[in-house]
């Protein structure tokens, strides 16, 4: 869940007399990370660790407000001294995770059925032959559109690559007199950068086929 649902959550539940508020917990399961097939689930890093801590603060005090979160989150993760920018940055690679993890892992990570039993991981090379194979005009059209709407979605990503960029950049210029705590949590920043730069590039080797005509 993105921050603000949990913090309208929480307090709907309070303006209605309820004694608490508790999401469904599946870990791994529809996590909106990078992460769900891994065991332990890295619950001390970014998406989960965030979550976390705003679930906490929020379920404490309802009445919380965007903006006072915020100071706790830099009271967390960075020291009183470190740019506030940095509790930006940090929400918005937790949401990016939230809005993109699904179409990343598609073509990155590999899957696994019920059972256990690994699924062979899509390629885009491979999902555009198969589309062009397909000997139905009409369900050759469906399909199509729809990898075409994957394709664009991936390759609207690279502004998010580039913005992660200056984040890094920034990062960089922040590390040199952080202090331990706040070295820490620019760690979890760079954590999160390194591994979405890592996964896209796997899931898009050859940027040419997201824009190539499919048929």
């Amino acid at each position: 869940m993105s921050v603000e649902s949990i913090l309208t959550a929480s307090r709907r539940s309070a303006d209605e007399g309820l004694f608490g508020y508790i999401p469904a917990l599946g870990p791994g399961f529809g996590s909106a990370s990078y992460y769900g097939n891994e065991i332990p689930l890295p619950v001390n890093i970014l998406p989960f660790c965030l979550t976390g801590f705003v679930y906490r603060e929020a379920t404490w005090d309802p009445g919380l407000t965007l903006d006072n979160l915020k100071g706790r989150i830099r009271n967390r993760y960075f020291s009183s001294d470190a740019p506030p920018r940095l509790v930006d940055d940090m929400l918005n690679l937790q949401q990016f995770s939230l809005d993109h993890f699904r179409v990343i892992n598609q073509f990155s990570n590999p899957s696994f059925n019920y059972s256990g039993q690994a699924v062979t991981r899509l390629t885009i090379a491979g999902e555009r032959e198969r589309v062009r194979a397909i000997s139905d005009p009409q369900q050759r059209r469906v399909e199509t559109e729809q990898l075409q709407k994957t394709l664009t979605n991936l390759a609207g990503l690279q502004k998010d690559l580039d913005d992660m960029q200056n984040v890094e950049q920034f990062i960089k210029q922040t590390e040199g007199h952080a202090t331990p705590k706040t070295a820490e949590g620019l760690a979890l920043l760079q954590r999160m950068i390194d591994d979405t730069r890592r996964l896209y590039h796997e899931a898009v080797p050859d940027p040419e086929q997201l824009t190539a005509p499919i048929e």
